[in-house]
């Protein structure tokens, strides 16, 4: 049967119940519990489909019960471009690209690895800095990856994570970000790729629209501080004469266990 937690005042349904323990999400299929006085065993359900996201990297053990996996990844944003004396104005980051598979096959109680992007560093003058990859692996085989989107050091905006570059069933390339213009506006952040289609690429200052969950990419105002681009995968605006970059955001891994 399910476990049922109170939270916020509602009665929710939590089948299997999880739990972290030495960095790793483990299903709980049997526990005790107290009621009235008395201590009773219970036991979680499997079979029933359960979709779980994933936002740091760490192991992962199979939930007892399940044989399939559907696995979706969407790589790490990367930072828009940061203010030098030789470019006033910068692009924004490239948006991560992402990446399904369905009916990856598993064991219950395997371990696998997942690689979660994390947000990107700021972009440091001429340096640019990109999107990190987001993946799953068993052992030494990779199942699945999404790669993150390209940094950019001067006007050019980066380019979105390609799906080319990517490992999975259905791939699909992350928003190019936007370029710096002549009169003083810097660019925005490209959107992330997601579920269904392509991120956008940023139309101008303004970030590209994320396909969710990917996220839309960071807005790149005036003389304003550079928006980070959104969760999950967008792309940071890009700087200009008085302002820093955005921070690309951070990526996902989405995993629906099943028969």
């Amino acid at each position: 049967m399910p476990m049922w937690l109170k939270t916020g005042g509602t009665w929710r349904s939590v089948s299997p119940p999880w739990v972290k323990t030495g960095g790793t999400w483990r299903a709980i299929i049997g526990g005790w519990c107290k009621t009235g006085g008395v201590w009773r065993k219970f036991y979680g359900s499997s079979g029933a489909p359960i979709s779980i996201d994933y936002v740091t990297s760490g192991d992962v053990v199979v939930p007892a019960g399940y044989t399939k996996a559907d696995m979706m990844c969407i790589g790490g944003g990367a930072a828009g471009g940061t203010y030098t004396a030789s470019n006033a104005v910068h692009g924004g980051g490239g948006g991560g690209a992402s990446s399904l598979t369905p009916n990856i096959a598993v064991t219950g109680g395997e371990t696998l690895t997942l690689y979660v992007a994390t947000q990107s560093a700021a972009s440091s003058n001429s340096s640019p800095v990109g999107g990190y990859g987001t993946a799953v692996n068993r052992g030494g085989t990779q199942l699945i990856l999404a790669v993150g989107g390209a940094g950019t050091a001067n006007t050019t905006g980066g380019a979105g994570g390609a799906a080319a570059s990517c490992v999975g069933t259905t791939r699909y390339s992350g928003g190019a970000g936007n370029s710096g213009s002549s009169n003083g506006n810097n660019g925005g952040g490209g959107g992330a790729a997601g579920a269904t289609a392509n991120g956008g690429g940023a139309p101008n200052q303004n970030g590209g629209g994320g396909n969710p969950p990917g996220g839309s990419g960071g807005v790149a105002v005036g003389t304003s501080v550079a928006r980070n681009g959104l969760s999950y995968g967008g792309g940071g605006g890009g700087g200009n004469s008085t302002s820093n970059g955005g921070r690309g955001a951070p990526g996902l891994i989405r995993i629906t266990w099943h028969n």
